[in-house]
């Protein structure tokens, strides 16, 4: 449709130009003494226009011909810039491909052309020159060269030139390497080089809690996963279970009871409601040492409400929940009657009679402890609650004045280990 169109459209200018210029008499007269020249309009049309064409192009030519000199110029630096960014190019893919050596021949080519007089021009050589510094840093990693590595990563954040983007870059490769040669001093300096706004990154923020757990603190580390979760750097399941491990990890790292309490009051609630810590806090604060009474008491209060939950937990944690409880029997009031409750709810667990048996035996309540003990017995998995009940039982008996059930008792809790 457009040819159609543009073929009418010149249909009617020959058109016009065939009824305008076929009628048309007049002359033009051009003087020049002693001499006239008598010209038709439609010639001096012709010849005006023609004029005007050879002067157009004969501007255009003696332009382009003083533009060849900057035309060669620029032919000159593309040429030169396609082998900066072919070493480049070609020193990211020796770098994937583990060859370290080939990628800092490369980089190094890149670097000695950036630094040559002919590229100071460049609208961008201040990022291929901090890429180049990088891609060298990253392939002296590699060859374990820790000076050379250095030395770019240096002179990367030093020039005044680098974009702050190839900056921050630098600096988080540079904690990373410091991280994975263990150097936790130079990791913390490299951290506190970071600018604010890029330590809230969540690359940043990975690299925080790594370094945090190399550094063996577990509240900062718990810090950091929380806003990491927070972000959703993390799935749902893998979060809880981070989250989980560092606060098991900052409890177990409590030197006393006021430390262990502070970081339970610094747990969120939800994870003051998982059973995995609770137990952990509950255990920490029978584990201290000295445990006085008032670690008992505190590690009572941890663990009742969690007595409800008792048979939704797995087996490992029962047997913690039962051992942290019978620790705290000498030195707390009011246990009997909440481990008498949850018997009596689930009546068919061995694990709640033995303690039940315990309990009874702390108030001296011979008869009913020997006899939860003894109902206990044939279902308990754990070879540290046998033998602790037959040690108990065997106590009983010598209260009793019963000797040889005594030395029965003492036998089978013997031949445990």
């Amino acid at each position: 449709m457009k040819t159609l169109f543009w073929l009418l459209g010149v249909s009617a200018v020959a058109v016009l130009l065939a009824l305008l210029m076929g009628y048309n008499v007049a002359t033009v007269s051009v003087f020049w003494p002693p001499h006239r020249v008598d010209l038709s309009l439609n010639l001096a049309l012709i010849g005006l226009l023609a004029l005007f064409v050879l002067t157009h192009v004969a501007l255009k030519a003696i332009g382009a011909l003083r533009q060849l000199p900057t035309q060669a110029r620029r032919w000159r630096q593309q040429q030169l810039e396609r082998v900066v960014v072919t070493a480049l190019l070609d020193a990211v893919t020796q770098l994937l491909a583990g060859r370290f050596s080939r990628a800092q021949v490369q980089g190094s080519q890149a670097l000695e052309h950036l630094s040559s007089a002919a590229c100071r021009d460049w609208p961008q050589r201040a990022e291929w020159t901090a890429l180049s510094h990088l891609l060298l840093a990253e392939a002296a990693h590699g060859l374990r060269e820790t000076d050379s590595r250095n030395t770019h990563v240096q002179l990367l954040i030093d020039s005044a030139a680098t974009p702050d983007a190839a900056r921050e870059g630098a600096v988080m490769r540079a904690l990373r390497w410091a991280m994975e040669d263990r150097d936790l001093d130079a990791a913390q300096r490299w951290w506190q080089q970071l600018p604010q706004g890029a330590a809230r990154r969540i690359h940043a923020l990975r690299l925080k809690l790594r370094l945090a757990r190399l550094q063996q603190q577990p509240v900062e580390a718990l810090d950091t996963a929380r806003l990491l979760a927070k972000h959703g750097a993390f799935s749902r399941v893998v979060a809880r279970s981070l989250v989980r491990s560092l606060a098991q990890d900052a409890v177990q790292a409590a030197e006393d009871l006021s430390q262990l309490q502070s970081v339970w009051k610094n747990l969120s609630p939800a994870e003051q409601a998982m059973p995995e810590i609770v137990l952990a806090v509950a255990g920490r604060a029978i584990g201290l040492v000295p445990a006085g009474p008032e670690a008992a008491v505190a590690a009572w209060q941890w663990l009742a409400p969690l007595w409800p939950q008792f048979r939704s937990l797995d087996s490992v944690e029962q047997h913690h929940m039962i051992t942290t409880a019978e620790a705290c029997l000498p030195q707390v009031d009011g246990v009997l009657a909440l481990v008498e409750q949850a018997q009596r709810q689930w009546p068919d667990d061995a694990g709640l009679l033995y303690l039940t048996g315990q309990a009874c035996m702390q108030h001296r309540l011979w008869g009913k402890a020997t006899q939860a003990l003894q109902l206990a017995l044939p279902g308990l998995v754990h070879a540290d609650l046998k033998r602790r009940a037959w040690v108990s039982l065997a106590r009983m008996a010598q209260e009793r004045g019963d000797d040889p059930a005594a030395a029965q008792a003492w036998q089978q809790a013997a031949t445990l280990t």
